[in-house]
């Protein structure tokens, strides 16, 4: 089988697929360049060989198999890496896509969620019971890659990180044992698990704790002009240092493009967009967003509910496969004023659909240990 490493050869290939539930893809497989993208389209990476599970027992064979052919391993669930680790030129690519499905109990209010699982499973079979993981914002990335790495979206501050919520994982370890870490049984992996790192094994379920919410999400979107980025900022700073934990807040620079979807006094411009997700009651939100509407005159204010699920897939289109992004992140207590005329200055000659966004962090997040 052409274009696998000359370490895997065509009678291994023969006796793995003997033994494997799942899919085996080499180069010369029907399907390999579809088995090799991932989201980010930055990445053109060519494995050696890509093995899809059916099961842990297959993830397990497919650890066993990397190694004894000294093959670098990349896990690919949702493939949703950012910086392109769901790939791997000339190694062995572990996809569970074929892993999915979610499962919930609304009597104890959990969720056991498969290691292929997709955010968009979670949350439909979650919100079926008015329950709620907080979990990413784009609908067909994974929820192993998101929980593993914390997990940050549009509930957070109210209901603390995904990870936050995490109850138990079961995963195969790099010699092949299957093992579930919760708090009680192996509590040193499952302390490992949320937040020590990568590569204390591959992940094929999850449990999750659910939250009563729903189905509204309240939300507003305020945009400036660029030039008001200083007052707008220091509104923004002011309101996030007692913000209500039901607020999650972020404000991003950008530039009015499409140019017919903004108002024509800022269109193709640099602007400012001030916008927030209340997850509490509806009563509460006025009050709750109030400071929001006491700083500069926005060009366009609009607030409004939505159903969450609605939400949590507005931008799965916008954010598909086959885009090149390039994200960096980082933390500030504050900007100075030079630095945000200068992140004003960068969009106005970035390519078309850049950004810059600080997110209002904190409530929820802060209290677990």
């Amino acid at each position: 089988m052409p274009g696998t490493s000359g370490r895997v050869t065509k009678a291994r290939l023969q006796r793995l697929s003997g033994w494997f539930g799942g899919d085996v893809i080499t180069a010369g497989s029907k399907g390999y360049d579809d088995a090799r993208r991932v989201w980010n389209a930055m990445y053109d990476r060519r494995p050696a060989l890509v093995l899809r599970p059916a099961g842990a027992a297959d993830v397990a064979t497919a650890i066993r198999f990397g190694r004894e052919h000294d093959l670098a391993i990349a896990i690919k669930s949702g493939a949703h890496s950012a910086a392109g680790h769901s790939s791997i030129d000339d190694g062995l690519v572990i996809d569970l896509s074929l892993m999915r499905g979610v499962t919930v109990d609304p009597i104890a209010r959990t969720a056991r969620v498969n290691g292929g699982a997709l955010l968009g499973e979670m949350d439909i079979a979650a919100q079926a019971y008015g329950l709620v993981c907080p979990v990413g914002v784009i609908g067909h990335t994974g929820v192993a890659g998101l929980t593993l790495g914390g997990g940050i979206g549009r509930l957070q501050r109210h209901y603390g990180l995904t990870i936050d919520s995490l109850r138990a994982v079961e995963l195969v370890t790099a010699d092949g044992r299957t093992v579930r870490a919760t708090e009680a049984d192996e509590p040193d992996l499952f302390w490992g698990l949320r937040g020590a790192g990568p590569n204390f094994g591959v992940a094929t379920a999850f449990e999750f704790d659910l939250h009563p919410f729903g189905p509204l999400l309240h939300r507003g979107l305020a945009i400036y002009r660029g030039s008001q980025v200083r007052d707008v900022w220091a509104m923004v700073d002011e309101y996030g240092r007692a913000a209500p934990e039901a607020v999650a807040l972020i404000m991003a620079i950008a530039r009015a493009e499409p140019a017919e979807e903004y108002p024509p006094s800022v269109a193709g411009e640099p602007i400012v967009l001030v916008a927030y997700n209340h997850s509490g009651d509806a009563a509460a939100v006025e009050a709750d967003t109030a400071p929001l509407r006491a700083g500069p005159e926005p060009v366009s204010l609009t607030s409004g509910s939505q159903p969450y699920l609605e939400v949590q897939t507005a931008n799965d289109l916008a954010m598909g496969w086959g885009h090149r992004s390039w994200i960096l992140g980082s933390y500030a207590d504050d900007l100075r004023p030079d630095v945000l005329d200068a992140l004003v200055d960068h969009v106005a000659d970035a390519p078309t659909g850049a950004s810059i966004s600080a997110s209002l962090q904190g409530s929820a997040m802060a209290r677990f240990a």
